[in-house]
């Protein structure tokens, strides 16, 4: 289930009202969203619902550069297979596919071993910052595609040194969730995209994303089961209990990454690295 909160707007399951789809769109994309709507896309098969803030603008209508091909319900494509994770679904071919007034479970091919993805449009009804909550039985992810902004180079400063954390650290409400910082941990999970390499690190603590986002070498193929030290910005997400914990880390290049005991299975190579070395 997906559900939000935002301006005058109490937590509440996703109307229908509020979702919507392009007509006929490219397979695999949502189209470019209209003013006041943001891309939605939501992969499901976490026993922990997720949130993320984030700032909307209403929408106004009418205007002339704005799509006129919008309909209601978003699109699903269902698929079938035994996962310990959540998978890549861009790689796989999907069993079933359609339209869907909401993120329903309805639509899927059989009760086990069964994964869904949608993707569509959600409308903010007033400008400002909304929240988004993901709940499902075994695993999901929700991602809010936006227009990439503009930047501009107007200076540099050395990096901070980083701010020490540990997987599944608690935050308070208050606390920064976006400061430079650094975290240690096992690699238990390893995947490359097409923009980024993901990888999952635990402890005692729990488990913690992280996102190499400047990675097209292939990842070392010694990382995996490797304790590494990891610097990068950290991004806050919600356990089930509603407390904010370290959900993600985003980390510039591989040149941040630290080895500090390969995987056991590679015997003797154990000295110390840094991967962009």
């Amino acid at each position: 289930m997906v559900s939000y909160e935002g301006p005058g707007l109490p937590r509440q399951r996703i109307p229908n009202s509020a979702l919507s789809r392009l007509d006929d769109p490219a397979p695999g994309n949502a189209g470019t969203p209209a003013p006041g709507s943001a891309g939605i896309s939501a992969g499901v098969p976490a026993s922990m619902p997720v949130s993320e803030p984030r700032n909307l603008n209403a929408l106004t209508l009418p205007r002339s550069d704005a799509p006129t091909n919008f309909l209601p319900g978003i699109n699903y494509r269902c698929y079938e297979g035994g996962w310990h994770r959540l998978p890549n679904f861009d790689v796989l071919t999907p069993v079933k596919t359609g339209i869907s007034p909401n993120f329903d479970l309805a639509v899927i091919t059989r009760k086990e071993d069964v994964g869904l993805e949608f993707t569509g449009f959600v409308e903010a009804p007033t400008s400002g910052i909304y929240q988004f909550f993901v709940s499902s039985d075994d695993g999901s992810q929700l991602f809010l595609r936006e227009n990439a902004p503009e930047l501009s180079i107007i200076g540099s400063q050395h990096l901070p040194p980083p701010h020490r954390l540990a997987v599944g650290q608690i935050f308070s409400e208050v606390e920064e969730q976006s400061d430079w910082s650094e975290i240690e941990g096992e690699v238990t999970f390893l995947e490359q995209g097409s923009q980024a390499t993901e990888l999952e690190l635990s402890s005692s603590g729990g488990h913690l994303r992280i996102r190499v986002v400047n990675s097209s070498d292939e990842p070392p193929v010694y990382l995996l089961h490797s304790r590494i030290r990891v610097a990068g910005i950290c991004r806050a997400s919600y356990t089930e209990q509603g407390q904010k914990v370290a959900g993600l880390l985003l980390v510039p290049s591989w040149q941040n990454i630290e080895v500090l005991n390969v995987a056991p299975e590679l015997g003797s190579a154990s000295k110390r690295v840094s991967i962009g070395e």
